[in-house]
C-alpha cells in the first residue's frame, strides 16, 4: 500500500511511481496507492477496498 501525498502529482513523481510499480510487478507484488486525502476522508472505504482485493488475491 503506498499512500501518496502532494509530492506524487507532478509528471515526473508519476513516472517514478510507475517505473516503481513496473519493478515490483516483476517481483510478483501489486501495489495498490491511495491519495492521503482519501485515507484521511475516507479510511474505512480504503480498508473495505484493501480487504476486497486481499479476498480475490486469497480465493481467486
Amino acid at each position: 500500500m503506498e499512500v501518496d501525498g502532494y509530492t506524487h502529482t507532478s509528471p515526473e513523481a508519476h513516472e517514478r511511481d510507475e517505473e516503481r510499480d513496473r519493478r515490483l510487478a516483476a517481483l510478483g507484488l501489486r501495489v495498490m496507492r491511495f491519495p492521503d486525502a482519501r485515507v484521511l476522508k475516507d479510511l474505512r472505504g480504503v480498508l473495505q477496498e484493501i480487504s476486497e482485493v486481499l479476498e480475490d488475491e486469497e480465493y481467486g
